[in-house]
């Protein structure tokens, strides 16, 4: 064969092995490039999900307390009531008290629904049906009762908010 024709294969040759590296390394480039974007956005998503946590605990370190004060006020009314009137809840708390309790469990409803952590999620339930079942306690003694209940699951909820709000922090 000719120099000229074995030249003119070489080059053939060398075009068509460059351009297949070409376009394998942009393929691979894509792939690469493709995955490197999914984790990339699995991760934002992790983290907007981390922070709706943290901001809803937060606002569940908050709030709690809020109802457990509010809770209180009505026990202390209802007792002086009670040695008033000589009888269990005669007289009804006072429509601005009653009104800070219904906004309070309004809002603390909405958040307990949103903690991600079912277990969690559940003692704070438990908690919040306390709270409500003592509105409507029929005697001091169930009141009082409940009064302990909620009381002493307190303290305990809010460790465990607060050990759910640092794992969001961890990486």
């Amino acid at each position: 064969m000719n120099p000229a024709v074995w030249g003119f294969i070489g080059v053939l040759l060398g075009s068509i092995i460059g351009a297949s590296a070409s376009i394998l390394t942009s393929i691979i480039n894509t792939r690469n490039e493709s995955k490197l974007q999914s984790k990339r956005e699995r991760y934002q998503r992790e983290e907007r999900l981390k922070e709706f946590q943290r901001r809803n605990l937060l606002r569940l370190q908050d709030l709690l307390p809020h109802c457990m004060f509010l809770m209180n006020r009505a026990h202390i009314v209802d007792v002086n009531n009670a040695k008033n009137q000589k009888k269990w809840r005669e007289v009804l708390l006072s429509a601005d008290l009653d009104g800070k309790i219904r906004i309070s469990f309004r809002k603390l409803t909405i958040i307990i629904d949103r903690v991600s952590n079912e277990k969690l999620r559940k003692d704070l339930m438990v908690t919040h049906k306390y709270m409500g079942d003592y509105l409507f306690a029929k005697s001091e003694i169930e009141a009082e009762c409940l009064l302990k209940k909620y009381t002493n699951n307190f303290s305990r909820l809010m460790a465990k908010v607060g050990i759910e709000l640092r794992s969001t922090y961890n990486v």
